[in-house]
This record gives structure tokens, C-alpha cells and sequence, in this order.
């Protein structure tokens, strides 16, 4: 490293030497701009490698919660306490220690950090006898026979449906779906939390607020004992330039996030916390945004009816390279057709529909098709097929992109005002739920644009209370919930859509 720089530092004053006097006064100023911010990135990456990446400092404070907490058990295990063995119905085995002294729910945290489930998941039964919460582990199982100097517990794990709701208020609350009981409050945005993206399986979650900021949360930190709603603190918190944040879109894979705030949308690295790209070139405020995360494309809608598809193909998914802060794309191409806000847009991933093909210049390419539903406050609804010609990659074909795409209006469906305001799409039934005004749900086909069926939620309708805001799908259960600016939840069974059933969550709008 010290021979590269010396090489280098020689290089440069024979350079100067060799240039003209006239001229090293503007080669002088050329070599600072271009070897100035060098030593800046260099520091960034230096202390961004210091501190760890967000994902790891998450991790690192679940396993420093969960030691504190083993060393805490040992402690008081030393008088009177004994060896307690849980096994799992997968295989799984741990060993630990409690006092005389330890409570069901403090050895319910410590085997939820051993185990990697959600605490609210976690059931620990001694024989044919449960281990309750606020009893000593040593009292409840005392009439099991068992040898006092080593006791055997089973672990059950008892799935539990979850929802995460926001409000205009800023609160975001984390709910029992069954009962509707609050199980914790999000507390990390001083206004709207407009939109949410949930990874269950690593029990956290990214909001997006009006108030310019992200926050990352941990879904199993300090979570109360059942029947009380425990407070949760952010575990980072991410402030974007976009004046207020209203779309999110997370891939958890390459833990990357695209949020639209104003007029911008930003590609963010969470790990590092540094944002990647600015998409610009909307005349008006951003409301809606879906990603494909594999075809690297964006498309995001405006209150002034505009459509933009953007490429993001040449950010890589994973890259160890400190990319430039704030680096400015254009967008691909516009979809036209809509006058007023496009509330909701949903870009279906790309499928690959032919192999065997070749372009005017002789080269091997394949034929992706991706379908495209947009709708507007006018009542709008409009269905496009996408397709994109993919020659062998090379870096001109990258370049290309913009050529290579085709985009056509298979339908239109003209509505009434406030017909549409958000859906869900499951591409593979080809159907669609939208949420409208007055409380209504309605059920398309996306093959003819065919309206298949209105529902009302049975809490009377017609009011702005009931405006639908929000919508998430369980298409495999066919559960749907949608958040209204009333402040509650609605449950809706798409199997016979006979009955839903209300839970009211104090808020003063949703967003489900």
C-alpha cells in the first residue's frame, strides 16, 4: 500500500514537470478535483467498515441482548439452580441454566434468542405442564418427576399471524391478527407513517414517514408479556432528501430500498446507509411505486398522472465498491392515459416467454414479458403488457435498454371518482383487488378488465371515514386487510365474501 501511493505521488510530479508552464496551473486544478474526494470515500468506507453494517449491529444486538441475559440466568442460578434442557420437535437441543427464582417469560426470551423465533411464538411445556409467564420455571414443574439436578422442557412453537399498521400520527402499531390486541408500539416518526415493508421471517421492518426519515425496526425487541403493548425504539434510522416520504419498496435479499418523496425517488444501500441514486424527471409529487427487483426496474406513478418506468440495471444487487452518493438516472420511458393522481402501480416480475430468437445483428436473445396495472383517483383502471428483448449481455446491450422495450395498453376500464385508490394483484390467478371510496372492495379480472364482484365491509358505507387507504392480500388464505383514514382495520374473506369482521385500532388513518 505505502509503494503504491509513493508510485504515485512520483508519478504526479513527473507529470508536472513534463506539462507546459501555462498549462500546469489548469492540469494542477483538474488533478485536485478529480484526487480530492478520493481520501473523503476512503474515510466513509473506513468508518463504515468500522462500525458495521446496519444488518450486523442489528444481529450483534440480538446476541448481546441474549448473553446479557444468559450471564443474568447464571447468576441466579448459583444458588439452588439446576440445568434445564429444551429440545424441539425439528431436532433442535439447548442447554441453559435457571434460579430458583427465574420466571417462565425471562426463559422464554432467553430460548426465543437461542432458538430464532418470535417471543410471542414460543410455548415451553415440562410433561403435560405448562410453563407459565410470572411463575417460577422451579414451582411450575415441581410436581413433574423429574431429577431435581437436570429438567427436560419441550419447545412448541405456535404460529401466530401478525399485522403492522401505520397512522397519521406517526404511531406504528405491531397487532395479533386473531384478537386484534395491540402487541407493541413502533415509536420513531413525528408524522405520517405512510408506508411499510415487513422480512417476518427476520422479524423486522422498514417504515417510511412524511417526516423525510426510515427507520429500521427489530420485532422482537422487548416485547411485553402477553396482554400488555410493549414500546419499541428504531434500531436506525435513515433521513432522505425527499421532502416527505410516501412509497417504499424493500429487497431483504440485497437489503436495498427505493423511496419516493416530492418529486424524487432515491435507491438506498441499508447496510451502509448511504443512498445510491436519485431518479428525477416527474412534473408532479410521486404517490405510488413498484420495483422489480430482479429485472432491476422501477415504475412509479404521479398526482399528475404521469408514469415513469426507470432502469436501474447497472447498480449492482451486492458490490463492495463505495458507489457515489446521489448519482442521477433518467427515466426509460412514460406511460400515458391518466389525467389525476396514479394511486397505485404494480409491476409484475418478468417472465421469460421465448429462447430461441435472434435480433437484426444475428445475436441469441430472449423475449421477457411483464404485465403492468396502474390506476388513478378518476377511476381510472389500465392494464400493459411490457416486453423487453435480452441479447447476450454485454455492456452495450446495457446501454441499450431503453430500444429494446415495448409497451402496450391491453385494456381500459373508465370508472367513477374515487373508484380507485390502492390494490393488490396476485399474477398468477391474473386477479385484482382494489380499495375505493366509500369503504368498497372490488375484484377484477385482469385478463378482460372484467369487474367480477363489489363488497362492502357491513359498517355502512358512503362516508370519507370509510375511504379504503390501503390494502394487503393473503391470496394463498384469501385474507385480505384494508386501512381506512376512519382510524380502523378491516378483515375481509375473499373465500365467500359473507361478513368482515372490524378491529378498531385507535389511529387516526391506516395504512395495513
Amino acid at each position: 500500500m505505502v509503494l503504491a501511493v509513493a508510485v504515485a505521488i512520483l508519478s504526479i510530479i513527473l507529470s508536472l514537470l513534463m506539462v507546459n508552464k501555462k498549462e500546469r496551473k489548469s492540469y494542477c486544478w483538474q488533478l485536485c478535483r478529480y484526487l480530492l474526494p478520493t481520501p473523503v470515500l476512503l474515510l466513509l468506507r473506513s468508518a463504515s467498515g468500522t462500525r458495521g453494517s446496519v444488518f450486523q449491529r442489528l444481529e450483534e444486538h440480538r446476541r448481546t441482548a441474549a448473553c446479557a441475559l444468559q450471564r443474568e440466568m447464571e447468576v441466579l442460578a448459583h444458588a439452588g439452580g439446576v440445568e434445564v434442557i429444551i429440545s424441539s420437535l425439528s431436532g433442535g437441543t439447548w442447554h441453559t441454566l435457571v434460579g430458583p427464582h427465574t420466571t417462565g417469560m425471562e426463559l422464554k426470551l432467553r430460548v426465543a434468542h437461542l432458538a430464532g423465533l418470535p417471543l410471542r411464538e414460543v410455548r415451553l411445556v415440562a410433561g403435560v405442564t405448562s410453563i407459565l409467564d410470572n411463575v417460577p420455571v422451579l414451582e411450575s414443574i415441581s410436581g413433574a418427576d423429574m431429577l431435581p439436578e437436570q429438567v427436560e422442557i419441550s419447545l412448541l412453537r405456535v404460529h401466530q399471524q401478525r399485522v403492522l399498521s401505520g397512522s397519521a400520527d406517526g404511531s406504528i402499531r405491531l397487532s395479533d391478527y386473531s384478537s386484534g390486541c395491540c402487541l407493541a408500539s413502533l415509536r420513531g416518526h413525528t408524522k405520517r407513517a405512510s408506508c411499510l415493508a415487513v422480512d417476518w421471517d427476520r422479524r423486522c421492518a422498514l417504515s417510511a414517514s412524511a417526516d423525510s426519515t426510515m427507520c429500521l425496526w427489530d420485532l422482537d425487541a422487548k416485547l411485553e408479556p402477553d396482554g400488555a403493548c410493549g414500546s419499541l425504539e428504531p434500531v436506525e434510522v435513515f433521513r432522505g432528501t425527499g421532502s416527505s416520504l410516501k412509497c417504499l419498496s424493500v429487497d431483504w435479499h440485497t437489503r436495498q430500498a427505493m423511496v419516493a418523496g416530492g418529486t424524487d425517488i432515491e435507491l438506498w444501500d441499508l447496510d451502509r446507509s448511504v443512498c445510491l441514486l436519485t431518479f428525477r424527471g416527474h412534473i408532479g409529487g410521486v404517490q405510488s411505486l413498484s420495483v422489480d427487483w430482479n429485472a432491476r426496474l422501477a415504475l412509479s406513478g404521479t398526482d399528475g398522472g404521469s408514469i415513469l418506468l426507470w432502469d436501474f440495471f447497472n447498480v449492482p444487487a451486492s458490490s463492495s465498491r463505495y458507489l457515489s452518493t446521489n448519482e442521477k438516472v433518467p427515466p426509460l420511458t412514460q406511460l400515458d392515459g391518466h389525467l389525476a393522481w396514479v394511486v397505485c402501480v404494480e409491476l409484475e416480475p418478468q417472465r421469460l416467454v421465448h429462447v430461441q430468437q435472434r435480433d437484426a445483428q444475428g445475436r441469441a436473445v430472449s423475449v421477457s414479458v411483464s404485465l403492468i396495472l396502474t390506476g388513478s383517483m378518476e377511476g381510472l383502471l389500465k392494464l400493459w403488457e411490457l416486453r423487453e428483448l435480452k441479447p447476450e449481455l454485454d455492456a452495450a446491450a446495457n446501454d441499450q435498454r431503453r430500444a429494446r422495450l415495448n409497451i402496450r395498453c391491453a385494456w381500459t376500464v373508465q370508472g367513477g371518482w374515487g373508484d380507485v385508490r390502492c390494490a393488490s394483484v396476485h399474477w398468477q390467478s391474473l386477479r385484482a383487488i382494489t380499495g375505493a371510496a366509500g369503504g368498497a372492495l372490488k375484484l377484477w379480472d385482469l385478463r378482460n378488465g372484467h369487474l367480477m364482484r363489489t363488497f362492502w365491509s357491513g359498517h355502512g358505507h358512503g362516508s370519507l371515514f370509510h375511504d379504503i387507504s390501503s390494502i394487503a392480500v393473503d391470496w394463498p388464505a384469501l385474507q385480505a386487510m384494508s386501512g381506512s383514514a376512519g382510524g380502523y382495520l378491516n378483515v375481509w374473506d375473499l373465500a365467500t365474501f359473507t361478513g368482515t369482521k372490524q378491529v378498531v385500532t385507535g389511529l387516526a388513518a391506516c395504512q395495513s
